[in-house]
């Protein structure tokens, strides 16, 4: 049987997912650095070359999990620090 945390936590990172997906469409500064991002990307696979590509794209695909970890582990840690604060002005 699933503990309490572990039912509620699928909510919480759905719910940090719509933000973010919302974030994206509505933040020009985000859009921006995106954009950027993208350029600096497919200069880099142009000059690698075929062969090299797959290895990019496996690194990338790795930093992509690494980052998900830490997101998911300070969604998470801000939803205890919201606890805490309720409970320590005695609203929960």
């Amino acid at each position: 049987m699933k503990t309490f945390p572990e039912k509620i936590r699928p909510g919480f990172l759905e719910s940090s997912y719509t933000l973010v997906m919302e974030n994206r469409k509505a933040d020009p500064g985000y859009r921006q650095l995106e954009s950027d991002y993208e350029k600096l990307y497919d200069a880099i696979r142009e000059q690698l070359g075929e062969e090299h590509r797959m290895l990019m794209l496996d690194f990338e695909a790795k930093i992509n999990e690494i980052e998900s970890i830490d997101h998911e582990l300070v969604y998470l840690q801000g939803m205890i620090d919201c606890v805490a604060l309720l409970r320590t002005i005695r609203l929960i």
